[in-house]
C-alpha cells in the first residue's frame, strides 16, 4: 500500500494532474470525517500517532479513543489515494495494509483491497472467484475486511474459510448467484454486492447470522419480493440507483435503522412508485434513525408521510425539485438534515437537535441559493451553504453562527466576508474555494481554533497583517489568486504540514518559510520563481515538492538534503538544462517528474535512485539514456516520448518491474532483443519512430495490453509467434504502418474482438 504520505495528496490542489478538496483527509489534528449512513465524526490526533473521538454525530466526547466507543455493530473505511482504505472500528484502530505481496502478510494486516491492488506484485488473474481464491490469501485467517472488485461469474465455497471476515465487498462483478459457503463466514457483518447481475434478492443472505448491513446499489432486480425474511435481520440496507420502484414489501422490515433509496443520476430520476403503498411502507419503518430519498421522489408527492418516523435523525430530500413545505412536526428530532439541489420550503419549524446542515444548491434550485441564513439555527456545527448567492445582509448573518466548527462556502457568489467574522472562535476548517473574495477581514486573524483553510480560486492579492497569527494552522490553499508576494511572518505557521501556492504571481518566497519545518508538501507551481531562497535543508518532513511551470535554471543546494523527499516535480522550467549528480543523494525519492523542461543528459549516477518508481522526461533533449538507468530496480513507468533517442541501452532489460515504457515521437530504428525480459510490462508506447520490426523477444511480454506502433512506416511484420499475445492485448493501433490493409484488418478484428469480451 501506499505510504501515509499519500494522505497528503488528498489535500492538494492539482500536483500530479488531479484536485482533491481540502476537507476530505483523515490526516490533521482536528478533523471531519463523513461515514455511510450518516455518521458524522471529529477526529483529534494525539501523540505517537493515536487518534482521538472528540465529536461523535455533534455530541461531545473527550475521554476514549474512537476505536472504543464506536459502536460494535457499525464498522466504516474511507477511500484515499488508489482505493487504499483508512480502516475504523476495529480493535487496533487502523488497520493498513502495509504489505508488498501476499506473503508479506502478518497478524496485524487485517484489511485487505485487490480492487484498487494495493499490495506489490500479484497475479491478480488468480484472485478470481471462478478458479477459485489463491492458497496464500487463504491462509489469513487473521482477514476481517476484504475487497476484490473483479468480473467474476460466481463466489467460490473457499470463501467459507476466511473464518473472521467482518466486511467484503464484491463490488463490480458478474455474480448472479451467492454459494451457501457464506453460511459459514459467522463473523460478517457487512456485505456489498452493489453493480453486480442479480435479478433478485439472493436467499443465501438469510444463512449470514451477524449480517446487518447490506450494500444492492446498481442491480438489476426489478421488483422486492412479496416475502422479505430472508432480510429479517438486516439493520441498514442500501437500495440506491436501483432499478426496481416498487418497495411495498419493504414494509416488513420493522428492524431496519438506515434506508438509502438515493437515485442521483443527471439523465433520469428513478423515482419510488407514485401508489400510497410504496409511502405508507416507509412510514411503517419506525425504527428508522437514517433516510436518503435524494432524487427518488415524485414533485408532486407530499412529504407527511415522514411525519411517523419519530426515530429519524438523518434526512436526505436532495435534488427534490419539489417547492411542498415541509411539516413542522420532523424538525424536533432531527440531527442531520441535508437539502442539497432542492427548492423545498418550510415555516415555523423548531431547530431543537440539528447540528448538520447542508443546502449545497445547484443553478436550478434558485429559491434555495437566496434562501435567507436567519431561517437557520444559529447552534450549528457544521454547515454547508455551496454555490450559494450571498446578499449583503445574508454574508452579515454569517458572523451570528459562533459553534460552527466547519463552514463550506465553496463556489458562493459572496464577494466579502462580514468585518466581525473573527467571531467565530470554534471554527476549525473552513472552505472559500472559488467565492471571488478580494480581500479579507481584519478580523480573520482572530480565528484561532483553525487548522483547515481552503483559498484557493479567489481574486486576492494580499493578505491582511494578522493572517499569521493563525498558529494552528496546519493546511492552507492558496492556489489561484494574485497573490505577488508573502510576508516574512509566514515562518511564524510551524503547524503547517501542507502549503499550497500554486498559480499565483510570486517572484520569491520569504526565506522564513523554512521555519516551517513540518511541512510535508509544498506546492509552488506556476508562479515567477528563478531561484529558492529558503533552506529546504531545515524542512525534515518534505515529502512533496512541486516547482513545475516557473522559471528555475537550476535546483538549490540545500534540495538535495531533504532526506524524506519521495515526490519532485520540476516540470516546465524551460530553462532547465541539466540535472545535478547530486540528486542521487535524495534517496527516498520514489515519483521525479521532469517534462518540458531542456535536459540533454541524466547524470550516470542516477541509479542512486534506488526507491524511484517513476521517472517523467517526456518532451526534453535527450539523445542517449546511460546504461546505469537498467539498476533503478523499482522503476515501474518510465516516459521518454518527444526526445531524439536513437537507441535504448541494452541494460534497459533489467527493469524487471517496469510495467510501462512510452518511447513516442524520437528516432528509434530498432529495439534492444532483451526487451523481453520485462516481464511486468502492460504499457509499450512506439508511436512516431523509425521501427522496421520488433524484436522476437517481444512474444515474452505475456502481460502486455496496449502496443501502439502507429506511423512507423517501414514495418512491415510481426515477429513470429506474436499471435500468442492477442489473449492480453486490448489495443494495438496500427495506422500509418507499412503493413498490408488486408494485415491491419486482421489484427484490429483480432484485438477488438478480445477487447469487446473483457467487458
Amino acid at each position: 500500500m501506499k505510504q501515509l504520505l499519500f494522505l497528503c495528496l488528498l489535500l492538494s490542489a492539482p500536483l500530479f494532474g488531479q484536485s482533491y478538496s481540502l476537507f476530505e483527509t483523515p490526516n490533521q489534528h482536528d478533523y471531519l470525517i463523513e461515514l455511510e449512513w450518516g455518521e458524522q465524526v471529529w477526529i483529534k490526533e494525539q501523540p505517537q500517532g493515536k487518534r482521538q473521538l472528540f465529536h461523535l454525530n455533534g455530541q461531545p466526547v473527550f475521554k476514549q479513543t474512537f476505536d472504543q466507543i464506536w459502536p460494535s455493530n457499525f464498522k466504516g473505511y474511507l477511500e484515499l489515494q488508489d482505493g487504499d482504505k483508512f480502516y475504523i472500528g476495529s480493535l487496533e484502530g487502523e488497520l493498513w495494509p502495509l504489505a508488498r505481496t501476499i506473503d508479506e502478510l502478518g497478524p496485524e494486516i487485517k484489511a485487505l483491497d485487490f480492487s484498487a491492488k494495493s499490495l506489490g506484485p500479484v497475479d491478480y488473474r488468480e484472485i478470481s472467484f471462478l478458479l477459485g481464491l489463491p492458497s496464500q490469501l487463504l491462509e489469513q485467517e487473521q482477514i476481517e475486511l476484504l475487497n476484490i472488485s473483479i468480473k467474476n461469474s460466481r463466489l467460490h465455497r473457499e470463501i467459507g474459510q476466511l473464518k473472521n471476515l467482518r466486511i467484503l465487498s464484491l463490488t463490480y462483478g458478474r455474480l448472479q448467484q451467492l454459494h451457501k459457503a457464506l453460511g459459514q463466514l459467522t463473523k460478517l457483518e457487512e456485505l456489498c454486492l452493489s453493480f453486480n447481475m442479480f435479478h433478485n434478492i439472493p436467499e443465501e443472505l438469510a444463512l449470514a447470522p451477524k449480517l446487518h448491513t447490506l450494500y444492492l446499489d446498481f442491480l438489476r432486480i426489478d421488483s422486492l419480493p412479496d416475502d422479505l425474511s430472508v432480510l429479517a435481520n438486516i439493520k441498514r440496507l442500501s437500495l440506491a440507483r436501483r432499478s426496481c420502484t416498487k418497495l411495498a414489501p419493504l414494509a416488513q422490515l420493522k428492524q431496519l435503522k438506515a434506508l438509502n433509496l438515493e437515485y442521483t443520476n443527471p439523465y433520469k430520476y428513478r423515482q419510488i412508485e407514485h401508489h400510497p403503498k410504496a409511502f405508507e411502507a416507509l412510514a411503517q419503518l419506525s425504527e428508522l434513525e437514517y433516510l436518503n430519498l435524494g432524487a427518488s421522489i415524485e414533485d408532486s408527492i407530499s412529504l407527511d408521510f415522514l411525519i411517523p418516523l419519530e426515530q429519524l435523525r438523518y434526512l436526505n430530500l436532495s435534488s427534490i425539485k419539489s417547492k411542498k413545505i415541509l411539516a413542522d412536526s420532523l424538525w424536533p428530532q432531527l440531527e442531520q438534515l441535508v437539502l442539497d439541489d432542492t427548492d423545498l420550503q418550510w415555516d415555523n419549524q423548531v431547530w431543537k437537535k440539528l447540528f448538520y446542515f447542508s443546502a449545497n444548491a445547484s443553478y436550478e434550485a434558485q429559491a434555495f441559493r437566496t434562501r435567507s441564513l436567519e431561517v437557520f439555527p444559529k447552534s450549528l456545527l457544521i454547515l454547508k451553504l455551496g454555490n450559494r448567492i450571498f446578499s449583503s445582509s445574508d454574508a452579515q448573518a454569517l458572523s451570528q453562527f459562533k459553534d460552527l466548527e466547519y463552514l463550506d462556502l465553496e463556489q458562493s457568489q459572496i464577494e466579502a466576508l462580514p468585518e466581525d467574522f473573527g467571531q467565530l472562535s470554534e471554527l476549525c476548517q473552513l472552505n472559500l474555494e472559488q467565492c471571488q473574495l478580494k480581500r479579507l477581514p481584519s478580523s480573520f486573524g482572530q480565528l484561532q481554533m483553525l487548522s483547515g483553510l481552503q483559498l484557493s480560486k479567489n481574486q486576492l492579492k494580499e493578505l491582511p497583517a494578522n493572517f499569521y497569527e493563525l498558529r494552528k494552522l496546519q493546511y492552507l490553499n492558496l492556489e489561484g489568486n494574485q497573490l505577488s508576494s508573502l510576508a516574512p511572518e509566514i515562518g511564524q505557521l510551524q503547524k503547517l504540514k501542507l502549503l499550497i501556492l500554486a498559480h499565483n504571481q510570486l517572484k520569491k518566497l520569504p526565506s522564513t518559510i523554512s521555519s516551517c519545518k513540518k511541512i510535508k508538501y509544498l506546492n509552488i507551481q506556476d508562479n515567477l520563481v528563478r531561484q529558492i531562497q529558503f533552506n529546504l535543508e531545515k524542512m525534515k518532513q518534505l515529502t512533496l515538492l512541486n516547482l513545475s511551470d516557473n522559471l528555475l535554471q537550476e535546483l538549490p543546494s540545500s534540495i538535495f538534503q531533504a532526506k524524506k523527499l519521495q515526490f519532485l516535480t520540476l516540470s516546465n522550467n524551460k530553462d532547465l538544462q541539466q540535472l545535478s549528480p547530486k540528486i542521487g543523494q535524495l534517496q527516498t525519492l520514489e515519483v521525479l517528474q521532469l517534462e518540458h523542461c531542456s535536459i540533454q543528459k541524466l547524470p550516470k549516477n542516477i541509479e542512486q535512485l534506488k526507491q524511484l518508481k517513476e521517472l517523467h522526461l517526456d518532451n526534453n533533449q535527450l539523445q542517449e539514456l546511460p546504461k546505469t538507468i537498467g539498476q533503478l530496480a523499482q522503476l515501474q513507468e518510465l516516459y521518454l516520448s518527444n526526445n531524439q533517442l536513437q537507441e535504448l541501452p541494452i541494460t534497459i532489460g533489467q527493469l524487471t518491474q517496469l510495467q510501462k515504457l512510452h518511447l513516442n515521437n524520437n528516432q528509434l530504428q530498432s529495439l534492444p532483443e532483451n526487451i523481453g525480459q520485462l516481464k511486468a510490462l502492460k504499457t509499450l508506447t512506439l508511436n512516431n519512430n523509425q521501427l522496421k520490426s520488433l524484436p522476437k523477444s517481444i512474444v515474452q511480454l505475456t502481460l502486455l495490453t496496449d502496443l501502439d506502433l502507429r506511423n512507423n512506416k517501414d514495418f512491415k511484420a510481426f515477429p513470429k509467434g506474436f499471435e500468442q499475445l492477442q489473449p492480453k492485448l486490448q489495443l494495438l493501433p496500427l495506422f500509418g504502418t507499412g503493413l498490408s490493409k488486408e494485415e491491419k484488418l486482421s489484427w484490429e478484428k483480432k484485438w477488438r474482438y478480445q477487447r469487446s469480451n473483457l467487458y
